[in-house]
């Protein structure tokens, strides 16, 4: 393969790798249940995690090999912090590594990682940080009023201040993790069309961690500074929700609903090149150079 690479997991189980010149590898087999969650980099190879909780690490040659059979709880996602495997499940508990921790995180969506603190983001009262190595819940946001009602959908905890949390009304809000309980700013981003709310979805950090990309339910990606100031967005928009976003040496690497991976120029949202892949998309890794 001509690198980078990009692989991408789809909502029928298979995962597809994409190299430099556009050719297409499909991996693994279509199966009920087996939807792709996430997509990591584990030690020499690649990990993926399925919606029915089974784990994998699968290297370029196309072998799959488990490491965590299928759950009881669907699971949430899946990120990989220092050879260390940590999921959230829909059952409330979170597995690090081979040990597995109950918390009172209810509907919970999204979760981010930062050093040793993990914040989470979900429906109700679930926004909060929690510490791995203590297993302890060391900060949690104000809760929401009754009549605001609103879902948090995906969060990215930037460092062991700024944590970031997008909602289902197309806005993002900003905590100050270290100083109070309340959002320092909420910013609607889409302001323009106030007749429809384009929940916002998924939330990526550029390679410097000094901007945050914002994926929507209708197709937009947005680039934000750490003022939550929009300072970009890419043109035109699909017909299906951003589910992954990454950016790698210059370039942002875009999947969804809509079936099509796309590449934009990272610092203008050019749209550069895109390419269809049959199946709903929901998330990709990129391999810049042999695992």
């Amino acid at each position: 393969m001509q690198y980078p690479v990009v692989a991408v997991g789809d909502d029928t189980g298979l995962i597809k790798f994409i190299d430099h010149n556009g050719d297409i590898k499909h991996i693994g087999t279509q199966e009920r249940g087996e939807s792709v969650k996430s997509i990591s980099r584990y030690q020499d190879k690649i990990l993926v995690a399925r919606k029915n909780g089974k784990i994998q690490t699968l290297d370029l040659e196309g072998n799959f090999t488990d490491i965590q059979t299928p759950t009881k709880s669907e699971l949430v996602k899946t990120k990989v912090l220092d050879e260390l495997v940590i999921s959230m499940y829909t059952n409330k508990s979170i597995k690090i590594g081979d040990e597995e921790i109950k918390t009172n995180y209810n509907e919970a969506r999204d979760f981010s990682i930062f050093d040793n603190f993990l914040g989470t983001c979900g429906k109700g009262d679930v926004v909060g940080i929690y510490d791995f190595t203590t297993k302890q819940s060391v900060w949690k946001a104000r809760p929401q009023e009754r009549h605001e009602n609103v879902v948090d959908m995906a969060c990215i905890l930037r460092d062991n201040k700024d944590f970031f949390v997008a909602t289902a009304h197309n806005e993002m809000k900003l905590y100050d993790i270290r100083a109070q309980r309340k959002a320092v700013k909420v910013q609607r981003l889409n302001p323009k069309d106030l007749s429809c709310d384009y929940a916002i979805n998924t939330l990526a950090l550029s390679e410097d961690r000094e901007f945050v990309y914002a994926g929507d339910t209708v197709g937009h990606i947005y680039k934000i500074n750490t003022q939550l100031t929009t300072i970009g967005k890419t043109k035109g928009r699909s017909v299906g929700s951003i589910r992954s976003i990454e950016e790698n040496d210059g370039m942002l690497y875009s999947c969804g609903l809509d079936r099509y991976l796309r590449i934009h120029n990272s610092r203008a949202l050019d749209l550069i090149e895109k390419h269809y892949l049959w199946q709903k998309l929901n998330a990709l890794l990129v391999i810049p150079a042999p695992l």
